[in-house]
């Protein structure tokens, strides 16, 4: 589920919503049952899931970018997934591994990159 934040142009998932769902592992990723999202423990989100969906539509570029901190539900490891392109298209993505202890921190300085860069 997606909730604007005071950003515009930033959607973080995993908002309460209103008759709204959990959020969920990106539709693109591959073997996406396979993986789940892991929440923030009030870190950054206020304890929701560390996923968040920022839009660029500045001077006609239409751009994307998805970012979810997830967990295999087998072997526990744990994933940046990062999906970027122009909206409307599916785009390129990336899985990066990532420690527990790690992940949290890679998520917030990429979040924290885009937003001072092209996601104002």
């Amino acid at each position: 589920m997606e909730k604007e934040s005071d950003n515009p142009a930033v959607q973080e998932d995993g908002e309460e919503g209103e008759g709204e769902g959990e959020a969920e592992v990106d539709q693109y990723l591959k073997d996406r049952d396979k993986y789940q999202l892991c929440p923030d423990n009030g870190n950054v989100f206020n304890g929701k899931y560390l996923s968040c969906t920022m839009y660029n539509t500045d001077k006609g570029s239409s751009k994307f970018y998805v970012i979810q901190l997830i967990k295999h539900k087998t072997n526990h490891k744990y994933s940046i997934f990062t999906r970027w392109g122009r909206i409307g298209n599916p785009g390129q993505n990336k899985l990066e591994p990532v420690t527990s202890a790690t992940g949290p921190e890679t998520f917030v300085r990429k979040y924290n990159e885009k937003l001072k860069h092209k996601y104002k």
